[in-house]
C-alpha cells in the first residue's frame, strides 16, 4: 500500500513539470532616410519583435526583395508607388506572427516650364505656357499683372499681359509630400507712342525757302514709318529720320504714321515756310566787354553764318572764318567801344582767331568821310536785300571808337565774302565785369 502511494505522488510531480509554449510579439518600425519620399528612397527597418526565433522579411519592389535576417540592411526603392513591408515570425513552439506596414513613395519632382510669346513683346503680349514638370500632381500658377491671376491647371490657357514692364511668373508644384517652385519673367515693351520734331541747319534758321528740314522720329515702340510731306521733296518717306527740301513758301502739313505688329498711330503737324528775303535777322544779341569775353562769361565774337556768340573758350572750337563780327568794349562805363575785324582782335586784348577773315566796319557814320549812310528808321524798314543798296567802304575815320552817348547807333559792315550788313546798338548794360551791349543785326545771306 505504501509503495503504491509513493508511485502516484511521483507521477503527479512529473505531470506538473510539462513546458508551456512561448508567445510571439511581432513588431517593427521603419524610417525614411532624410524624410525624403521621392525616388530613390532609402528605408531603415528596426525589428522590435519578441519571442521569435526565425524571421522572413518581404520587401517587394526594393533591392532586397526578401531575406531572413533579424534586422534587414537599408532597403532602396527606385520607383514610385505604394509598397508593403511584411514580416513573418516563428519559433520552436510553433508560434507564429505576421505584420504588414504600407507606405507610398513618389517620383522625383523636376520643375520647369517653357514660354512662347506670340508675335512680339509689344503690348498686348500673349504667351503660351508649356508645363514640363515631372513627378508632381499638384500645380499652382501665379501670373503678375495678367488677365489670369492664378490657376491650378497643369496646362494653363494662354495668358495676356498688357502693362509695360517685367512680370513675374511663379509655378508651385507638389506631390503630397514635397513642394517645389519655378520662376521666370515676361517682358512687355513700352506701348506705342507717336511723336516727332524737326530742325534746320543754321543757314535755314529763318525758314526762308529754299529750306531743308530734318525730321526726327521721337516715337516709342515703332517698327514701321510712313511720312507724308505736303509741298516737300521727297513727298513721302519710310525711314525714321528723313530730310525734306521745300522750295515754295507756304504752310504745309507733315504727317507721320507709325506702327508695330500690334498697333498703329498717326500724327500731323504744320510747318510754315517764308519767301526768301536773302537776309538774316538776329535780334537782342548780347556782346560782352573785353573782360566778360576773356572770363568766358559773355562772348564778344559773333558769326552771321551760325547766328552764335562765342567767348574766349568757345572760339577754339569753331572754324575761325565763320566769325565775322567782333566787339571791343573797354570797360563797364562804355567810354571806348569799337567793332573790329576778326583779323585784328590780338590788338585789343583778345587771342588771335585762327583762320580769321577781314570784315570792314563803319563805327562812326557821322565822321567816316564816306558815302555810306543808314538811319535808324531805314534799318528798321529793311525787309530784304534791297535795303543794302549802299556802298560800304571802311575808312580810318569811320573805324574809330564810339561811346554810349548816342543810343541807338547804326554800325555798317561788309564781310570778306562781300555780304553787307548793319548793326543796331540798342542798349549799354552796366553789370561790372559782366557788362554787355544789346544789338540787332541784319545781313545779306551768303550766295550759293
Amino acid at each position: 500500500m505504501t509503495k503504491t502511494i509513493k508511485t502516484l505522488i511521483l507521477i503527479t510531480l512529473f505531470s506538473c513539470l510539462k513546458e508551456e509554449a512561448i508567445p510571439i510579439t511581432t513588431a517593427f518600425d521603419f524610417e525614411i532616410i532624410n524624410n525624403d519620399f521621392t525616388v530613390p528612397v532609402k528605408i531603415v527597418i528596426t525589428n522590435n519583435s519578441k519571442g521569435a526565433e526565425s524571421y522572413l522579411w518581404t520587401l517587394k519592389g526594393s533591392d532586397l526583395d526578401s531575406l531572413t535576417e533579424i534586422s534587414p540592411p537599408i532597403a532602396t526603392y527606385d520607383k514610385a508607388g505604394e509598397y508593403i513591408i511584411k514580416l513573418n515570425t516563428s519559433n520552436l513552439d510553433l508560434e507564429k506572427g505576421e505584420l504588414e506596414k504600407t507606405f507610398t513613395i513618389y517620383d522625383n519632382i523636376n520643375t520647369s516650364f517653357a514660354m512662347e510669346v506670340i508675335d512680339s513683346n509689344y503690348p498686348p503680349v500673349e504667351v503660351i505656357f508649356t508645363n514640363n514638370t515631372v513627378g508632381a500632381n499638384r500645380f499652382l500658377w501665379t501670373f503678375e499683372d495678367a488677365n489670369i491671376v492664378s490657376t491650378v491647371s497643369q496646362h494653363p490657357d494662354n495668358v495676356v499681359f498688357e502693362t509695360p514692364g517685367i512680370h513675374n511668373i511663379l509655378l508651385e508644384v507638389g506631390n503630397g509630400m514635397e513642394e517645389y517652385s519655378y520662376t521666370s519673367q515676361v517682358e512687355v515693351l513700352d506701348d506705342i507712342e507717336i511723336g516727332f520734331s524737326h530742325s534746320v541747319a543754321f543757314e535755314d534758321m529763318d525758314y526762308q525757302v529754299p529750306v531743308t528740314i530734318n525730321y526726327a522720329d521721337e516715337s516709342i515702340s515703332a517698327t514701321g514709318y510712313k511720312w507724308t510731306f505736303e509741298g516737300g521733296e521727297p513727298a513721302t518717306s519710310t525711314i525714321a529720320n528723313p530730310s525734306v527740301v521745300y522750295s515754295t513758301s507756304g504752310t504745309y502739313t507733315v504727317s507721320l504714321e507709325i506702327s508695330n505688329d500690334k498697333k498703329a498711330r498717326i500724327l500731323s503737324k504744320e510747318v510754315t515756310l517764308l519767301p526768301d528775303t536773302n537776309i538774316y535777322k538776329y535780334n537782342d544779341i548780347k556782346l560782352g566787354i573785353n573782360i566778360a569775353h576773356n572770363n568766358n562769361e559773355i562772348g564778344a565774337f559773333f558769326s552771321t553764318i551760325t547766328g552764335e556768340v562765342y567767348n574766349k573758350e568757345q572760339v577754339a572750337n569753331v572754324d575761325g572764318k565763320l566769325i565775322d563780327i567782333c566787339f571791343f568794349g573797354l570797360n563797364s562805363g562804355f567810354s571806348f567801344n569799337q567793332f573790329i575785324s576778326p583779323t585784328t582782335v590780338s590788338d585789343f586784348t583778345f587771342y588771335t582767331i585762327e583762320g580769321a577773315t577781314y570784315t570792314q566796319f563803319i563805327n562812326l557814320q557821322e565822321s567816316c568821310l564816306c558815302t555810306a549812310s543808314m538811319t535808324i528808321s531805314e534799318f528798321d524798314l529793311i525787309s530784304d536785300e534791297s535795303g543794302f543798296n549802299i556802298n560800304i567802304e571802311e575808312t580810318f575815320e569811320g573805324l574809330q571808337e564810339f561811346d554810349n552817348n548816342q543810343v541807338p547807333r547804326i554800325v555798317l559792315f561788309k564781310t570778306y565774302d562781300g555780304r553787307k550788313g548793319a548793326i543796331k546798338v540798342k542798349e549799354f548794360v552796366d553789370q561790372g565785369t559782366d557788362s554787355y551791349i544789346v544789338i540787332d543785326i541784319k545781313v545779306q545771306k551768303l550766295q550759293s
